[in-house]
């Protein structure tokens, strides 16, 4: 499933919900087959479909509500810095001090008054890194000094 997340970064949420929660038909079907004559009271094939799909929506519901929760800033101003290692601090020099934001959150709101209106483009952001420059102290520990 996870490999199926990654391959299918592309596609809108839901879509790419639906193709995840497909990725384990091979597995639950396996299971199945190896334990229906095992067990008369367990589920049955007929309930793999609706399965799927409960577990489709559950899931676009829940990628829905953490890309709001990144793109709003409701996770705060770097809400991947407890994931990054070397890179941590110009992840938080370009999102705290620049204040660039994350890219998308017009596209998830459905551009409600229209492409780049509301947000400027990644091209102004980068203009916007490339401007500032980076500190010192970056710069030194970029050249390896």
């Amino acid at each position: 499933m996870e490999h199926t997340f990654d391959k299918t970064t592309v596609m809108d949420s839901a879509d790419q919900m639906r193709e995840v929660a497909s990725s384990a038909f091979p597995i639950i079907l396996e299971c199945f087959t190896t334990h229906a004559a095992t067990e008369s009271a367990g589920p049955t094939l007929a309930n793999l479909t609706s399965f799927q799909a409960r577990v489709a929506s559950r899931a676009t519901d829940l990628h829905s509500m953490l890309r709001k929760e990144f793109l709003t800033g409701i996770r705060g101003a770097a809400p991947a810095s407890s994931l990054l290692g070397k890179t941590k601090g110009i992840y938080e020099f370009v999102r705290m001090t620049i204040g660039v934001k994350m890219h998308g959150d017009e596209n998830f709101a459905q551009f409600p008054n229209g492409l780049g209106i509301d947000n400027v483009s990644i091209g102004q952001n980068i203009s916007k890194v490339y401007e500032v420059g980076f500190p010192n102290s970056f710069a030194v520990s970029l050249s390896g000094n």
